[in-house]
């Protein structure tokens, strides 16, 4: 290990950020247009310069386009190089396929183009990547695979193979699919995509694994209405002045009955009104002081990541367990005035995020009893689904109340045991009738 550390340590740094940051986010673009020239922008600085003879294309001393792309992104790292000490870069070098022109005179539109590109994946599935990529290229480092007669992209099949077996030692079957979705996104941003269709041995090698390792199955167990009540004897938002404890039996009960993922009221990473929850995106009606129900929009989801939004109508339970009462509530101790203010907050502004609402959702769980490890924020939507299903509602209006486009819901609904209980009689008396 030490051998490997000394072999490849950067001479700086021990610890480099776990996050890759890209060249857009960080502005640098470098360009060359094999005939004129070459030139770099980073941060409002920029340089430019004509070829020199010597460096004009030529085959016959490797003078190439790609060598010409290199030689900005050279004389750009001389340059600015500390201003990026210890940071993880990931350059996006942006090129036309089939073009040869240059397209520094169009920066506007690279920088808007490498924003498009990258904002499809989202910054949560960027940071699982990272960590892919940087397994991948620790693996080839550490097995030599990487010299000037074995380029690092594209990959064999052969180094999959051998990289999906060294996982197979450590991580689940379903990280190692992950790591695999990240070596394809790497091949792709750097414009040679992977064919898995011609790669058969990887195909065989990944079943095998399948096979030996199974498929590792969280528990998650589901929150139902059984166990709010017992949440709310125990939080009591009713007689509390703390806020938090209503803002937290608000967010309870609105995923709850919203059917909510946790990622549709909870703020992770910065705060983005176009994306995020906000008290302007909750109206009541008739009004706040006497609501029969409430509408909210919901701007962003995992099944809606171009915002057309959703609007869900949530009427009074007329029971303890009330989402209508529960944010009425909050909302009338709380500042009225911040309406483009995250919803959900604690009282010393921190946001609510996945973490902290699993945090405090379990620790009331341990006081009430119960092994708060099998449950997460994902717990609300999968007992809203299961109560549902003991409900008798139909399979058709929980689709719906969920905004599952396929049958996925099904998987959600946990039978309950009283009702497996009650199989043997119902067969016992079919086949005595």
């Amino acid at each position: 290990m030490w051998q490997f550390f000394l072999d490849h340590w950067n001479g700086v740094s021990l610890f480099l950020p776990p996050y890759t940051e890209s060249s857009p986010q960080i502005h640098l673009y470098t360009d060359a247009a094999g005939a004129v020239g070459y030139g770099a922008f980073f941060d409002n600085q920029w340089f430019q310069g004509k070829w020199l003879p010597s460096h004009q294309l030529n085959p016959s001393t490797g003078i190439s386009i790609t060598w010409q792309e290199l030689y900005p992104i050279y004389l750009a790292c001389m340059i600015w190089g500390p201003h990026w000490a210890n940071r993880r870069i990931f350059y996006l070098a942006f090129r036309c396929p089939g073009s040869t022109n240059s397209h520094l005179m169009h920066r506007p539109l690279t920088m808007q183009a490498a924003h498009y590109i990258f904002q499809p994946i989202a910054s949560s599935t960027r940071r699982t990547y990272s960590s892919g990529e940087r397994h991948f290229i620790r693996f080839c480092l550490f097995h030599k695979l990487i010299s000037p007669q074995t380029p690092f992209l594209p990959t064999s099949e052969s180094t999959l193979i051998h990289f999906v077996t060294h996982l197979s030692n450590t991580v689940s079957y379903g990280t190692i699919k992950v790591y695999l979705a990240a070596v394809t996104n790497l091949h792709v941003e750097f414009g040679c995509p992977l064919d898995f269709s011609s790669m058969p041995f990887l195909y065989k090698t990944l079943r095998g694994i399948k096979s030996s390792l199974g498929i590792a199955k969280r528990a998650r167990f589901p929150i139902t209405i059984s166990i709010l009540r017992q949440i709310y004897a125990k939080l009591k938002p009713f007689q509390s002045l703390d806020t938090d404890s209503s803002m937290l039996w608000a967010a309870f009960t609105l995923a709850f009955f919203g059917f909510l993922r946790s990622s549709e009221f909870t703020y992770n990473g910065k705060f983005n009104i176009q994306s995020h929850l906000t008290r302007s995106d909750v109206h009541f009606y008739p009004n706040i002081v006497q609501p029969v129900s409430f509408e909210v929009v919901i701007k962003k989801s995992k099944t809606d990541p171009f915002r057309e939004t959703a609007k869900l109508t949530i009427a009074k339970s007329n029971s303890t367990v009330c989402a209508v009462t529960a944010l009425r509530d909050y909302l009338l101790q709380t500042n009225p005035s911040g309406a483009t203010q995250p919803l959900f907050q604690f009282s010393d502004g921190r946001h609510l995020t996945r973490s902290s609402l699993t945090n405090n959702l379990r620790a009331l769980l341990k006081v009430c009893g119960l092994d708060s490890t099998c449950y997460a924020s994902h717990s609300f939507r999968i007992g809203a689904a299961t109560t549902a299903g003991a409900a008798g509602l139909p399979d058709w209006l929980i689709k719906v109340l969920g905004r599952w486009k396929s049958d996925a819901y099904q998987s959600y609904i946990r039978t309950p045991k009283e009702t497996i209980f009650q199989v043997p009689q119902n067969l016992a008396s079919c086949l005595s009738s």
